[in-house]
């Protein structure tokens, strides 16, 4: 609780201890100061009176003939004020001093924590972000999705499409789905130097290459650039950025290679490049980090699937529609829970009929290969299994009898072309 608002309390509890105070009175006091000031308000100082409305309040005296004449000329006008603003019920037979007195001093409780508030100041950005951001939105063609970021109001933390931290310093921009941003992306974002998360989603005008300058962002843990017609490389000093947890690059015009550089982001858990033009191999020491999840797929990435015996906590692999080869067995290894794979359309080529496959695995699609084997039994035991595609592949021999078939049907095994063993069987029209 802010100590303003412990001084307050303590306050309005030693001179209102018997007087509670409605919400009605602040909300009275409030309405002539402008939205502005409403809003600074503590939450602490509502919740204080709210919870100070337990007891009625200006009680009157009964109204007797004789009890009114002693009274002030006003004294009735006030007296009906008081009886439209308390709840209707019981009256006491205190005096007119007894009664006006917490009255008062509600309304000095009230004064004090309502004037505190109002001078609590508002948090406003820092400067540099100020300048950064103004920057960036000129950059971008000054578009209408950025209207709220304008000099006529300096307190940028209360700008659209960004958020600030308890300092005022701008921490997370997201700009989604603006049609009227156009340009490269402004190399003033690396002015933002206390950024954590930056998100530019779905900005079909967002040209250029990324810049190099944001591998300045030394704070930065999630890197969002996704559905844009960004191009080029994706800079290998981008692997200067040692608190990255994400980044998320797809949908884009990105070509060339994935950085090897990018296996020394110690805290790097997702990365996903899907819909590309990448080319070349994955980087070994890639699927060697502690990836949760690894998504690469519809690219042109070609030679074999390293080996990654080090990983343990993939969960999610998608290396699929691109030009890989070899045998991807390791990626099955026993104790590793991984949950989805996806490798199919590519050119892969080994012994199905000898995988033991984990019972985490809820989706497996190997299809569009030149995987040969028999289907294991292991395969048809996986009740987590909501995904199967093992079609127009080379596989033989009979099918497993029991769950599998039940479950999934014949089209996960449909289009095998055996060469050498018997054709699969089990199922109709499997060619």
């Amino acid at each position: 609780m802010p100590r303003w608002c412990s001084r307050c309390t303590r306050l309005a509890a030693s001179v209102s201890a018997h007087a509670p105070v409605r919400w009605w009175v602040v909300k009275k006091t409030g309405a002539g100061w402008g939205e502005e000031k409403r809003k600074r308000l503590s939450r602490h100082a509502r919740a204080l009176f709210i919870a100070a409305s337990g007891a009625p309040h200006f009680r009157t005296l009964p109204h007797t003939r004789d009890s009114r004449a002693s009274q002030p000329a006003n004294f009735q006008q006030r007296t009906s004020w008081a009886e439209r603003l308390s709840l209707r019920g019981g009256t006491t037979t205190t005096t007119t001093r007894d009664r006006m007195a917490p009255t008062a001093a509600s309304f000095l409780a009230v004064f004090l924590l309502v004037a505190a508030a109002a001078s609590t100041p508002a948090r406003s950005c820092a400067p540099s972000d100020l300048r950064a951001l103004l920057s960036v939105k000129q950059a971008l063609g000054n578009p209408a999705t950025l209207s709220s970021w304008s000099p006529s109001s300096p307190n940028c933390c209360a700008w659209d499409h960004l958020r600030c931290d308890d300092a005022g310093r701008v921490n997370n921009v997201f700009i989604d789905g603006a049609a009227d941003v156009h340009g490269q992306i402004p190399s003033a974002v690396a002015g933002l130097t206390a950024l954590m998360s930056l998100s530019l989603f779905r900005l079909p005008g967002l040209t250029g290459a990324i810049p190099p300058c944001l591998a300045g962002l030394s704070n930065l843990q999630f890197l969002t650039i996704s559905h844009t017609n960004v191009s080029g490389p994706i800079p290998e000093s981008l692997a200067r950025l040692r608190s990255l947890d994400s980044v998320d690059l797809s949908s884009n015009k990105l070509c060339g290679r994935i950085p090897a550089s990018f296996a020394d982001l110690p805290n790097l858990r997702s990365l996903d490049l899907q819909h590309n033009q990448l080319t070349g191999p994955i980087p070994a020491g890639l699927v060697q980090g502690q990836f949760r999840s690894l998504i690469l797929s519809y690219n042109q990435l070609s030679g074999p699937i390293p080996r990654d015996d080090a990983q343990d906590e993939i969960n999610t692999v998608d290396l699929s529609h691109n030009k890989l080869t070899g045998d991807p067995s390791h990626l099955f290894v026993p104790g590793r829970p991984i949950g989805k794979v996806d490798l199919s359309w590519n050119y892969l080529d080994f012994d199905l009929s000898k995988l033991v496959f984990p019972p985490e695995l809820t989706y497996l699609d190997l299809s569009h290969n030149r995987i040969r084997g028999t289907v294991p039994a292991s395969l048809e035991r996986l009740s987590t299994l909501q995904k199967l595609d093992l079609s127009y592949n080379n596989l033989c021999g009979p099918l497993p009898r029991g769950h599998g078939i039940i479950k999934h049907g014949c089209k996960p095994y449909a289009h095998n072309q055996c060469r050498h063993g018997t054709p699969l069987a089990g199922c109709r029209d499997l060619s």
